[in-house]
């Protein structure tokens, strides 16, 4: 008879090395995390230090493939280590958080150039990304928007207005959605750009 409880247990169970990793940054979370929780919080200001931390144990390399500078362990291991955060500062944990958000259409679609350029910069915390989609008439709905880019020499011309940007005080790259083709209706016609492929706003 097989018994459910060991097999359910064993599916759910993390691999030995993400338990290890887990371990590391509970320890770094509890020690020096946490003990800020509260001033961040009262404070309501950016937690450079935290961020800083975060840059020299490799935990914002958690998003990010080993050839792009990252530590290349997948999404189950960042999902443990946003939740270890979490524990201690929820506010510590959308700094992680957003290293993904930012720069997952890049690594999902960017050119192996642009992931070249730009990843390794966030794995190793130069960079923090920005996520620009929300806009004044629109809200998150990537199907209403209105921004328009255009093509313009080497880049694009881009027309429009974004509110609410995710990271946008902090950031060092931003990755903007807008309309390229103004024919197709709904989401199918908007693209993302980075900044460097803008020719003016």
């Amino acid at each position: 008879m097989v018994d459910m409880a060991t097999t359910v247990s064993d599916v759910y169970d993390l691999p030995q090395e993400h338990k290890d990793f887990r371990d590391t940054i509970r320890q770094i979370v509890d020690d020096r995390v946490r003990p800020r929780a509260a001033d961040i919080d009262r404070e309501g200001e950016y937690p450079w230090d935290v961020r800083k931390l975060l840059a020299e144990q490799d935990i914002l390399a958690l998003p990010f493939a080993e050839e792009h500078g990252g530590t290349g362990t997948g999404t189950l291991m960042l999902q443990v280590a946003v939740e270890e955060i979490a524990r201690a500062c929820a506010s510590s944990a959308l700094i992680l958080m957003i290293q993904e958000l930012g720069t997952l259409p890049i690594q999902m679609f960017g050119s192996d150039e642009m992931k070249e350029r730009l990843l390794p910069r966030c794995a190793s915390g130069e960079w923090s990304p920005a996520f620009c989609l929300s806009e004044p008439e629109a809200g998150s709905d990537a199907g209403a928007l209105r921004t328009k880019a255009e093509p313009s020499g080497d880049g694009w011309t881009i027309t429009g207005a974004k509110q609410w940007i995710t990271n946008g005080r902090y950031s060092g790259t931003f990755l903007t959605f807008a309309r390229t083709d103004q024919s197709t209706a709904g989401a199918r016609g908007v693209s993302a750009n980075t900044p460097d492929q803008v020719a003016k706003q």
